[in-house]
């Protein structure tokens, strides 16, 4: 038996300003979140929203991922 475990990361930002390098941060802040994730006990769904100063919140509780996948 193999068992396959997942922790996802994603962010949600505002629009990107001019000169900004908004690819660049969204991934970096994507990543944050999904160590996030992995430190929260792996096999976790970790949302975080970033308004423009920077300032992040979690948006979504910590959920597994067959509780995130359920309808």
């Amino acid at each position: 038996r193999i068992t396959v475990t997942a922790s996802i990361g994603g962010t949600v930002m505002g629009p990107p300003v001019e000169g900004d390098n908004f690819q660049k941060r969204l991934i970096e802040y994507a990543d944050a979140a999904m160590y996030v994730a992995k430190r929260n006990g792996r096999d976790q769904v970790i949302l975080i929203d970033v308004d423009a100063d920077g300032n992040q919140q979690q948006i979504s509780p910590p959920k597994t991922l067959p509780q995130a996948a359920a309808p």
